[in-house]
Protein backbone atom coordinates (compact mmCIF):
# COMPACT_ATOMS: atom_id res chain seq x y z
CA UNK A 1 0.00 0.00 0.00
CA UNK A 2 1.46 3.29 -1.16
CA UNK A 3 1.67 6.33 0.96
CA UNK A 4 -1.39 7.97 -1.76
CA UNK A 5 -3.69 5.09 -0.61
CA UNK A 6 -2.40 5.63 3.57
CA UNK A 7 -3.91 9.02 2.78
CA UNK A 8 -7.01 8.26 1.25
CA UNK A 9 -7.62 5.61 3.55
CA UNK A 10 -7.39 7.75 6.67
CA UNK A 11 -9.15 10.89 5.22
CA UNK A 12 -11.67 8.21 4.80
CA UNK A 13 -11.91 6.95 7.87
CA UNK A 14 -12.06 10.56 9.63
CA UNK A 15 -15.19 11.50 7.66
CA UNK A 16 -16.75 8.73 8.01
CA UNK A 17 -16.16 8.44 11.79
CA UNK A 18 -16.98 12.20 11.98
CA UNK A 19 -21.87 11.15 12.10
CA UNK A 20 -20.60 8.66 14.73
CA UNK A 21 -18.16 11.10 17.05
CA UNK A 22 -20.98 13.14 16.74
CA UNK A 23 -23.85 11.05 18.15
CA UNK A 24 -20.91 9.76 20.59
CA UNK A 25 -20.91 13.24 21.64
CA UNK A 26 -24.80 13.60 22.45
CA UNK A 27 -25.00 10.30 24.06
CA UNK A 28 -22.32 11.94 27.15
CA UNK A 29 -23.80 14.74 27.13
CA UNK A 30 -27.12 12.44 27.86
CA UNK A 31 -25.24 10.07 30.04
CA UNK A 32 -23.89 13.23 32.41
CA UNK A 33 -27.30 14.47 32.60
CA UNK A 34 -28.59 11.41 34.38
CA UNK A 35 -30.69 10.05 30.88
CA UNK A 36 -30.09 6.75 29.03
CA UNK A 37 -30.33 7.17 25.57
CA UNK A 38 -29.71 4.02 23.56
CA UNK A 39 -31.91 5.24 21.16
CA UNK A 40 -29.15 7.29 19.52
CA UNK A 41 -28.68 4.64 16.49
CA UNK A 42 -32.24 5.37 15.26
CA UNK A 43 -32.11 9.20 15.82
CA UNK A 44 -28.96 9.05 13.49
CA UNK A 45 -30.95 6.54 10.92
CA UNK A 46 -33.62 9.08 11.07
CA UNK A 47 -31.58 12.16 11.05
CA UNK A 48 -29.79 10.71 7.83
CA UNK A 49 -32.73 9.88 5.66
CA UNK A 50 -33.88 13.54 7.03
CA UNK A 51 -31.04 14.57 5.81
CA UNK A 52 -30.75 12.89 2.30
CA UNK A 53 -34.29 13.72 2.01
CA UNK A 54 -34.06 17.70 2.64
CA UNK A 55 -31.37 17.74 0.45
CA UNK A 56 -33.08 15.89 -2.48
CA UNK A 57 -36.21 17.99 -2.39
CA UNK A 58 -34.47 21.17 -1.78
CA UNK A 59 -31.20 20.58 -3.69
CA UNK A 60 -29.28 22.40 -0.95
CA UNK A 61 -27.24 20.37 1.44
CA UNK A 62 -27.20 22.84 3.85
CA UNK A 63 -31.38 22.53 4.06
CA UNK A 64 -30.73 18.85 4.27
CA UNK A 65 -28.13 19.35 6.89
CA UNK A 66 -30.71 21.82 8.74
CA UNK A 67 -33.90 19.19 8.55
CA UNK A 68 -31.43 16.14 9.84
CA UNK A 69 -30.76 18.56 13.06
CA UNK A 70 -34.46 19.46 13.63
CA UNK A 71 -35.48 15.54 13.05
CA UNK A 72 -32.46 14.64 15.93
CA UNK A 73 -33.91 17.35 18.24
CA UNK A 74 -37.37 15.67 17.77
CA UNK A 75 -36.55 12.54 18.46
CA UNK A 76 -34.40 13.63 21.44
CA UNK A 77 -37.17 15.60 22.70
CA UNK A 78 -39.73 12.21 22.28
CA UNK A 79 -37.08 10.44 24.03
CA UNK A 80 -37.08 13.36 26.82
CA UNK A 81 -41.04 13.70 27.11
CA UNK A 82 -41.60 10.06 26.91
CA UNK A 83 -38.50 8.96 29.90
CA UNK A 84 -38.93 12.45 31.96
CA UNK A 85 -42.60 13.83 31.70
CA UNK A 86 -44.51 10.53 31.42
CA UNK A 87 -41.71 8.66 33.70
CA UNK A 88 -41.24 5.88 31.00
CA UNK A 89 -38.35 3.51 31.17
CA UNK A 90 -35.48 5.00 29.55
CA UNK A 91 -34.25 1.70 27.94
CA UNK A 92 -37.46 0.60 26.27
CA UNK A 93 -37.89 4.64 24.88
CA UNK A 94 -34.68 4.37 23.10
CA UNK A 95 -35.75 0.73 21.85
CA UNK A 96 -38.73 2.31 20.74
CA UNK A 97 -37.13 5.02 18.86
CA UNK A 98 -34.08 2.28 17.37
CA UNK A 99 -37.83 -0.19 16.12
CA UNK A 100 -39.77 3.43 14.71
CA UNK A 101 -36.11 3.95 13.14
CA UNK A 102 -35.67 1.16 11.18
CA UNK A 103 -39.06 0.87 10.42
CA UNK A 104 -39.61 4.45 9.33
CA UNK A 105 -36.76 4.94 7.33
CA UNK A 106 -37.72 2.10 5.15
CA UNK A 107 -41.22 2.56 4.40
CA UNK A 108 -40.45 6.23 4.00
CA UNK A 109 -37.65 4.97 1.49
CA UNK A 110 -39.99 3.23 -0.33
CA UNK A 111 -42.47 5.93 -0.55
CA UNK A 112 -40.80 9.03 -1.11
CA UNK A 113 -37.58 7.57 -3.63
CA UNK A 114 -39.69 4.09 -5.24
CA UNK A 115 -37.09 1.79 -3.69
CA UNK A 116 -35.57 0.49 -0.06
CA UNK A 117 -32.50 0.18 -0.83
CA UNK A 118 -30.27 3.00 -1.67
CA UNK A 119 -30.92 6.86 -1.52
CA UNK A 120 -30.68 8.85 -4.31
CA UNK A 121 -27.17 10.83 -4.16
CA UNK A 122 -27.18 14.02 -3.19
CA UNK A 123 -24.02 16.87 -3.17
CA UNK A 124 -21.34 16.71 -0.35
CA UNK A 125 -20.26 19.34 1.72
CA UNK A 126 -16.99 20.84 -0.28
CA UNK A 127 -13.60 19.96 1.40
CA UNK A 128 -11.99 23.09 2.68
CA UNK A 129 -7.86 22.72 2.81
CA UNK A 130 -6.21 24.53 5.90
CA UNK A 131 -3.06 26.26 4.41
CA UNK A 132 0.15 24.53 5.75
CA UNK A 133 -1.49 22.03 7.95
CA UNK A 134 -2.97 20.20 4.93
CA UNK A 135 0.50 19.99 3.19
CA UNK A 136 1.86 17.57 6.23
CA UNK A 137 2.50 14.27 4.29
CA UNK A 138 0.37 11.46 5.03
CA UNK A 139 -1.97 13.22 7.93
CA UNK A 140 -2.24 16.53 6.35
CA UNK A 141 -4.68 15.93 3.55
CA UNK A 142 -6.56 13.01 6.43
CA UNK A 143 -7.14 15.81 8.63
CA UNK A 144 -7.13 18.94 7.53
CA UNK A 145 -8.32 18.61 4.02
CA UNK A 146 -12.15 18.06 5.26
CA UNK A 147 -15.47 19.64 4.96
CA UNK A 148 -16.85 21.80 7.60
CA UNK A 149 -18.64 19.13 9.62
CA UNK A 150 -15.29 17.49 10.58
CA UNK A 151 -13.79 20.91 11.71
CA UNK A 152 -16.60 21.38 13.91
CA UNK A 153 -16.42 18.33 15.09
CA UNK A 154 -12.64 18.93 16.30
CA UNK A 155 -13.63 22.05 18.42
CA UNK A 156 -16.68 20.43 20.06
CA UNK A 157 -14.39 17.34 21.03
Amino acid sequence: MGVDEITALLASAVRNATPLAFAALGGMFSERSGVINIGLEGMMLFGAFAGVAGAYFSGSTVIGLLVALAIGLLLGLLHAVATITFEADQIISGTAINLLAVGGTGFLMVTLFGSGGTSPRIDRFPSLAIPGLSDIPIIGPAFFNQSLLVYLLYLLV
